[in-house]
């Protein structure tokens, strides 16, 4: 199911105005909430779950293998200075799956720069 959560403000501003699952109550949020002198209220879209299980934020080490939980709430793929692939953020019910995700996304990822 989706959550729309209605935000404003940044950095110590940032705050959470409301939370709705229909997007047009939370069209009609973003609305009531953006004004003038605060500025433009955010619509921001976020997943509660896949098929009734619990997902969690992956951090995926292509150079281990490996993935553990994350507090950094974005999915993509972070590269270095040199383009090369050094952190996937992903959401998975658990590590297995986390890891199966990251390595369909890597191969993609690299079909894409192969232009194929």
């Amino acid at each position: 199911m989706k959550i729309y959560i209605i935000t404003k403000g940044c950095y110590s501003d940032y705050h959470i105005c409301n939370v709705t699952t229909d997007y047009e109550k939370a069209k009609r949020y973003k609305e009531a909430y953006s004004d003038n002198w605060g500025g433009e209220a955010c619509i921001e879209v976020y997943e509660d779950g896949e098929n009734g299980k619990d997902n969690y934020c992956w951090a995926y080490n292509p150079v281990s293998n490996t993935a553990e939980i994350s507090d950094y709430n974005e999915k993509g793929i972070m590269k270095n200075r040199e383009g090369k692939i050094c952190r996937i953020y992903i959401y998975a019910p658990d590590e297995k799956h986390a890891i199966k995700i990251a390595q369909d996304m890597v191969a993609k990822h690299k079909a894409e720069q192969a232009g194929l």
